[in-house]
């Protein structure tokens, strides 16, 4: 049943979106990363290879549409794009996750990713926080690794 539930939150989200932008249809990639950046949490904290972002929550996805909490933009190639996140008070954590649309890399390349963005996180300490980032190579034989911050070269979607 995962996928007809995956499937009809999504189509859900999608009805949401344009109930709340006139009608406008969202970008596909905004409501995947909206999808994924809200899931629960299952298994180890973060992602992993087992549970992946964890379970599908369609009510904080529709809040975060609701609230209007996202972004959309772009960056060209070598530029750098700076965002203010204003936390309301009393918010101690929050998830920031950054996905874009990447095409097909050529056949037999040694990196599937043709375009790699790298995001970070300043809190108002100064501290910096990369992305989650899982064991990609021949050594990530355990699926209970924990997912370890970093910077990610394999993937088109980044969370932190």
């Amino acid at each position: 049943m995962s996928c007809p539930a995956v499937s009809g939150t999504f189509a859900e989200l999608y009805h949401a979106y344009k109930t709340l932008n006139s009608n406008v249809t969202p970008p596909s990639g905004l409501i995947k990363n909206i999808i994924m950046n809200t899931a629960d949490d299952l298994g180890n904290s973060g992602p992993d290879y087992r549970h992946g972002y964890g379970r599908i929550n369609g009510l904080k996805a529709v809040q975060t549409l609701e609230a209007n909490r996202y972004l959309t933009g772009s960056v060209s190639q070598g530029n750098t794009n700076n965002h203010t996140i204003t936390v309301p008070a009393n918010v101690t954590q929050i998830k920031v996750m950054v996905y874009w649309h990447d095409y097909q890399a050529a056949v037999n390349a040694a990196v599937a990713l043709v375009n790699n963005l790298n995001t970070t996180l300043t809190d108002p300490s100064s501290a910096v926080w990369n992305p989650w980032v899982l064991d990609y190579t021949a050594n990530a034989v355990n699926l209970n690794n924990l997912a370890v911050r970093g910077t990610d070269i394999r993937n088109n979607h980044e969370q932190i």
